[in-house]
């Protein structure tokens, strides 16, 4: 008897496999007859499973197959969601959602397949699935459990309070008292129109301090209550924005190397500049004999220098210098060293 050849064995295999599809086919439920056991093509993964109680937005990202020198990859042409109750053991798989491209999917482009008339409380399987045009050839996620959970109130009574080089948030619970509930945060700059999750991802608690600030720059907030179960995220309501400004309350460091040099017609003030790069200007105090310090210039003077002419021959005078930032508050330095000199007469 002659020996099986290799491509005999091949077509057998196929006609096994062709039988055992056929026959999960007739087993199954309401699904295209596409191939039950997906050819896994590419990494094909979800990023975020939402729902709102009788809805569920499953979002996921098309994958590229491979690296290929030779020819354009083929694209994907078709992208589809999957359901059956969790509960029923029997039951097949149907099509619940669909999304169809002839041009081809964008490889990298998020999308989001959604489904509704789900039953508040109910658990749910879910796939999704992806198909290219000419191989026919399919990629899937791994099945998703998604419990149908209804989404949480707002937090109540958002507050913000500006601090020295950060922001302090807190807020209190959703109305209702249910358990679980977690939290993100927003922020966008006063100046811009979109806001963005600041916190790494949901948190347990009603408080969040946000140091990724800019000094004397406004900011706006808001936070949105999330109820995770499973592997399904309710995302519900958000707080009103609350906007606050960062403060800036810290002064600079103080000048240095003040020297004061007299002769007959002034003084002539000269230190060190300050390197700090908020750093506004100088102010120049004088006092007479051993009267107090008082301001001399009218406003922050640029310049590491200054010369005062308002002063009387065989008059002692000292003088002190401070550095001013940039902020609205204007925060000032402590007083350099004191330098002391006599104008002598002409």
């Amino acid at each position: 008897m002659a020996r099986p050849t290799a491509e005999a064995g091949r077509i057998g295999f196929l006609v096994v496999l062709l039988a055992a599809v056929s026959l999960t086919a007739a087993c199954g439920k309401k699904a295209p007859p596409f191939l039950t056991v997906p050819v896994a093509a590419g990494s094909l993964s979800v990023s975020k499973v939402v729902t709102s109680g009788e809805e569920v937005r499953v979002t996921f990202r098309v994958p590229r197959e491979r690296l290929s020198f030779g020819k354009e990859e083929e694209p994907w042409v078709l992208a589809r969601m999957l359901r059956r109750p969790s509960r029923d053991g029997e039951a097949g798989f149907e099509e619940r959602a669909v999304i169809v491209e002839e041009e081809g999917l964008a490889f990298g482009e998020s999308l989001t397949l959604i489904d509704t008339g789900l039953v508040e409380g109910e658990v749910y399987l879910y796939r999704v699935e992806l198909r290219k045009q000419e191989s026919e050839e399919w990629a899937a996620t791994d099945t998703l459990t998604v419990e149908a959970i209804a989404a949480p109130e707002a937090p109540r009574e958002l507050r913000a309070e500006g601090t020295e080089g950060a922001v302090v948030l807190s807020w209190s619970p959703p109305g209702g008292g249910r358990a679980g509930v977690e939290y993100v945060v927003f922020k966008r700059g006063a100046e811009e129109s979109e806001s963005a999750p600041v916190t790494p991802g949901p948190q347990g608690n009603t408080a969040f301090t946000d140091t990724r600030v800019e000094r004397e720059r406004e900011y706006c907030y808001r936070v949105q209550a999330i109820l995770r179960s499973l592997e399904t995220e309710a995302v519900g309501g958000t707080t009103d924005e609350v906007c606050v400004r960062a403060e800036d309350r810290s002064a600079p460091p103080g000048p240095s190397g003040l020297r004061a040099v007299a002769d007959s017609r002034g003084v002539e003030l000269t230190w060190l500049p300050v390197a700090a790069r908020d750093v506004k200007g100088y102010n120049v105090y004088r006092a007479e004999g051993e009267g107090p310090f008082r301001i001399v210039n009218a406003s922050p003077l640029e310049a590491a220098r200054y010369r005062d002419e308002k002063v009387v021959s065989g008059m002692r005078y000292r003088y002190r210098v401070t550095a001013v930032d940039d902020s609205e508050r204007g925060n000032e330095s402590p007083f350099a060293e004191a330098s002391a000199v006599t104008p002598p007469a002409e």
